[in-house]
């Protein structure tokens, strides 16, 4: 048993590993052989390719990274969105973007938790670029570190 495992374990935490869940709910987790998980607050947090069809459709799909005329195609999803450290569209420095539709050089997951620390850093950058001052760049201004906290949990 790998020592982050025990840690946990020495703490209460319970590992479920090779069991298919089979509803998600907002305090539960009820899984394909009916045991229920219960918990104060369950996060749904699936990877999913992002749909961004929607904004190839937009004026501004050539600034966002849809050069091709298949990203608006039925059944296209299209990609993710690139950024730059600050979070921002590179051609449209006024347009952030984040979480799953965002596609920046760390290569993180895609989990909600990053998802949140790029909505906080591209806030903080919003209302830094509303005063004039220096945007803070990713993940750093947010964790102070060069990566992102690895979390995992259900």
């Amino acid at each position: 048993v790998p020592p982050p495992r025990r840690w946990l374990e020495a703490r209460g935490a319970k590992f479920l590993l090779g069991v298919q869940v089979d509803e998600i709910g907002e305090a539960s987790v009820s899984l394909k052989d009916g045991a229920v998980v219960s918990a104060d607050v369950v996060y749904k947090c699936v990877g999913v390719r992002p749909n961004t069809r929607v904004l190839a459709a937009s004026p501004l799909a050539r600034a966002l990274g849809f050069h091709d005329t298949s990203a608006t195609l039925p059944g296209h999803l299209g990609g993710p969105v690139a950024v730059n450290d600050h979070l921002q569209v590179p051609e449209l420095p006024r347009i952030f973007c984040v979480g799953d539709m965002m596609a920046h050089r760390s290569r993180e997951l895609k989990l909600g938790h990053t998802a949140e620390l790029n909505g906080q850093l591209a806030a903080k950058n919003v209302l830094r670029l509303l005063r004039g001052a220096p945007l803070l760049r990713y993940p750093e201004g947010v964790v102070g570190a060069q990566e992102t906290p690895r979390i995992f949990c259900i």
